[in-house]
């Protein structure tokens, strides 16, 4: 009787506890049917953005103003002396660039708006303001005004801003605010001013910037003349004058050095010295070949190859080309077979539906650094040289600079390009080079008497500005050749 008890008991228990977790299944069941397609919907958003704020921190990390930063920045204050100017592509005086910044936020930020201006007025006030007071930012090619913001404050890539194409930049006093103290280094009263900017580009397009933001005190970022003060005593400053508002002599009056200098040209007032310079041609060894077939997603060991009588030596798999020619230039696809999809360049999880500048530019900048560690050889800093834009395919072009002078190759500055179209890389050409910085420094050659014997060559209207000059004939140069660019 007892053990009937007991088996009774277990019985119950038993029967209890699938009660219990019928129970449980039940609410459970209940609680899904009632709001599951809520709860899925949330989920998924959620993961999104977490997956969107991954992306953008992976993209952010490689995001680097050196690529995208002026040639020259140029600071005038003509109460206080003669302008003052640094070279500055490829990073170099990177804090000089940055001075400009808290100005960008306000000026191109949620707080700025835009004009286009007709060319002749546009020309007419920009040739005014080169005679006052200024901050000046020349680059070294035409670019959206996207990518020069969104490098100088990243979360900018993902602000939607415009994309006109700039060339130069000057940064103006607008209305006179008073008076203020600054106490940062010294105790030295200012005057202060709120600001505008004119920029233009190099087809003759003008665009006038400005600012609903009204500087208040101090501490807000506004046009005085601290900004020219900060680098007066800078070691590496360069006292200039522009084309346009430069005294030249009769020599150059009467051969026409108003309608062959562009008004914006650099005159610099003193000699520069730079580092020497050696380069040349270079080949890759075996491994370093290796390293680049893996670049451009090229198996090393299925690859096929083969050499042509010309020296050029061409690798290929499943519809990738690469070739390598003696004067050490490589070409990715040179028939234009199978691109290759930006998911195989980022090193992370990638999937898009929609692709854009971002990137494009974050892609190529991947690209860079695997090219150049595989040329570890080369000393210089890299530079955003062009970027067109054909309605289908986004043209990424990058230079050598040395100690913020751009380095000519013959006359071109274009070392690597890649060409980008619906999410892939189509074609990539890079200039393989050695460029080395010797131990000594040499003086330029004087600007002005260079000047004189371009101007009696030339018709055309150009620009003109320091930068290395490299030839074939001429591997090694020790003195900085005065350079034309046509704009």
């Amino acid at each position: 009787m007892i053990e009937r008890e007991k088996i009774r008991e277990i019985f119950k228990s038993i029967v209890l506890c699938i009660l219990l977790v019928a129970l449980v299944c039940l609410c459970v069941v209940y609680i899904l049917s009632f709001s599951g397609a809520k709860t899925y919907e949330f989920t998924k958003n959620d993961m999104e953005k977490i997956s969107e704020g991954s992306l953008r921190t992976e993209y952010l990390s490689h995001w680097d103003v050196s690529f995208a930063s002026p040639a020259f920045v140029g600071f005038s204050s003509k109460n206080e002396g003669e302008n003052i100017g640094f070279y500055t592509l490829g990073g170099e005086n990177a804090e000089v660039y940055a001075e400009v910044f808290p100005l960008f936020e306000k000026l191109f930020g949620k707080d700025g708006y835009s004009e286009k201006l007709d060319a002749r007025e546009g020309e007419t006030l920009f040739r005014s303001l080169l005679a006052g007071d200024y901050i000046y930012l020349s680059y070294a090619s035409d670019l959206p005004l996207s990518v020069i913001v969104s490098m100088t404050d990243r979360e900018a890539v993902y602000q939607g801003m415009s994309d006109e194409y700039i060339s130069e930049l000057l940064i103006v006093p607008k209305d006179y605010l008073g008076k203020i103290v600054s106490d940062e280094d010294e105790t030295r009263e200012t005057d202060i001013y709120s600001f505008y900017a004119l920029a233009r580009d190099s087809h003759g397009n003008y665009y006038r910037y400005s600012t609903e933001f009204i500087p208040a005190n101090g501490r807000d970022p506004a046009f005085h003349k601290n900004y020219y003060l900060t680098y007066i005593k800078a070691e590496n400053r360069l006292p200039y004058e522009f084309a346009c508002v430069w005294e030249a002599d009769d020599f150059f009056t009467e051969n026409g050095f108003s309608k062959k200098v562009k008004d914006t040209s650099v005159i610099p007032l003193t000699g520069i010295s730079r580092p020497t310079v050696f380069s040349e041609s270079y080949m890759m060894t075996e491994t370093e070949m290796a390293d680049l077939l893996e670049v451009f997603s090229l198996n090393p060991e299925k690859a096929s190859s083969y050499a042509e009588e010309n020296g050029n030596i061409f690798y290929f798999e499943k519809g990738k080309h690469l070739c390598f020619q003696p004067n050490g230039v490589m070409i990715y696809n040179l028939h234009n077979t199978e691109p290759l999809p930006l998911e195989n360049i980022f090193p992370w999880s990638f999937a898009k539906e929609d692709y854009g500048t971002a990137d494009y530019l974050v892609a190529s900048f991947l690209m860079v650094k695997a090219l150049s560690e595989a040329n570890a050889e080369t000393e210089c800093d890299f530079y955003i040289s062009g970027i067109y834009y054909d309605g289908e395919t986004l043209k990424i072009c990058f230079g050598y600079a040395v100690s913020g002078l751009p380095v000519y190759f013959e006359g071109q500055t274009d070392m690597i390009v890649f060409e980008f179209s619906s999410g892939v890389l189509q074609t990539a050409e890079y200039c393989f080079r050695i460029v080395q910085k010797t131990s000594e420094t040499r003086a330029a050659q004087d600007f002005v008497w260079a000047l004189r014997s371009l101007i009696l060559k030339n018709e055309e209207s150009r620009r003109y500005f320091y930068g290395y000059y490299v030839s074939e004939k001429q591997s090694y140069f020790d003195v900085l050749v005065l350079e034309e660019k046509q704009p």
